[in-house]
């Protein structure tokens, strides 16, 4: 699992309950919107996510009416190895992470692109050679 999708799982577990829409989850995680969908997929392969789609017309906790684009119930499942297998991911990522961060940033030095200045002997040379006069 790589460390943006530990992250998402990670921050899914952080929610009592997880009624977050995936928009909000990238937010609050700093990736894509699509790595959040590969992290919740991939922990539900792993089995350390549950999930569940809304009904039509079902309310989510909190709300008086239901949310017209529909919405999922995700959930960190908390029995057998699931829990210790999520926590060593997160700390994997974390740890990659921070070794990351420590890395020293190379620094590539940048040549402005130049252009080659002629001369008109250059040229008058250059054109003599690409396209001689033929001997009177």
């Amino acid at each position: 699992m790589s460390s943006g999708r530990a992250l998402v799982v990670g921050c899914i577990a952080s929610f009592q309950q997880g009624w977050v829409f995936r928009k909000t989850l990238a937010k609050h995680t700093g990736v894509s919107v699509r790595t959040v969908q590969r992290g919740i997929t991939q922990a539900r392969t792993l089995g350390l996510l549950g999930t569940a789609r809304a009904k039509p017309n079902e309310v989510p906790p909190g709300r008086t009416e239901p949310v017209r684009c529909g919405w999922s119930h995700r959930w960190i499942v908390g029995w057998g190895l699931a829990v210790e297998a999520c926590q060593a991911a997160v700390e994997r990522a974390r740890q990659r992470r921070l070794a990351k961060l420590d890395e020293p940033k190379v620094k590539r030095a940048r040549t402005p692109a130049q252009r080659r200045t002629w001369t008109s002997e250059e040229l008058d040379a250059e054109l003599n050679r690409m396209h001689p006069k033929p001997p009177d």
